[in-house]
């Protein structure tokens, strides 16, 4: 059999590099989605094999320079290879294919009158929208934290971010990601809690900057539609 310890290792940097490009991992790459894989049961198949991957090519890199004379990698080990890179390249798994689009996006804006705010929100079954300022991100209203306000004597009439500033919320929280974010990855933020907070909506932007134009949106029920 053919000796493919060169093709393994060119598989190997380029799954680093299709992950580097995310921004999302120091130098200890694969070590680093191992260990992101593991948390959900439905990819701790994935994260062992690509673990023993690692070690494979470590072995390789550190030992005897002779060492790759002697073998050749099998089949399943290459074919971990090979469908992690095809499953991070493939547009389908990531934010844009779920989130909804800035252009079905209800939202508000700063001076709008609350009143026809929370009305859009009834008629839509909405409990939160987006306040935007030319496509930017500056706030989120919710009936909740009007009437927040308003029991703390801030008798607010229109929109004003000051009052419904992202941070101020205080039974959700946030987040701003890039468009290429991995579903599988989006599955795992709506789990986690924040300051005893629970994230209330994820933000789409180009690199997932609170200062870029907000592509779209993801909700929880946008996860659960996807699976």
């Amino acid at each position: 059999m053919k000796n493919n310890v060169n093709e393994f290792l060119r598989l190997y940097n380029k799954l680093e590099s299709t992950l580097k490009k995310t921004g999302k991992y120091d130098d200890r790459i694969i070590y680093s989605r191992v260990d992101e894989l593991l948390k959900k049961d439905k990819t701790r198949d994935r994260a062992n094999k690509l673990d023993a991957v690692r070690i494979i090519r470590n072995s390789i890199i550190h030992e005897s320079p002779y060492i790759q004379e002697f073998i050749t990698i099998n089949e399943v080990a290459m074919n971990t290879l090979r469908e992690e890179i095809a499953y991070l390249e493939n547009n389908k798994n990531k934010a844009s294919n779920i989130m909804i689009p800035y252009e079905k996006i209800l939202y508000c804006k700063n001076n709008d009158n609350i009143v026809d705010c929370l009305k859009k929100m009834r008629e839509n079954s909405f409990t939160q929208l987006p306040i935007l300022d030319n496509r930017v991100v500056k706030g989120v209203f919710s009936e909740k934290q009007y009437v927040s306000n308003r029991i703390n004597d801030n008798k607010i009439e229109y929109i004003d971010q000051n009052f419904f500033d992202i941070d101020s919320n205080y039974a959700y929280y946030y987040k701003f990601i890039s468009i290429n974010e991995l579903i599988s990855d989006i599955e795992n933020m709506f789990e986690e809690k924040v300051d005893n907070k629970r994230l209330g909506m994820i933000f789409v932007t180009h690199n997932g900057k609170p200062t870029e134009k907000l592509l779209g949106i993801i909700t929880l029920y946008d996860v659960i539609e996807n699976n």
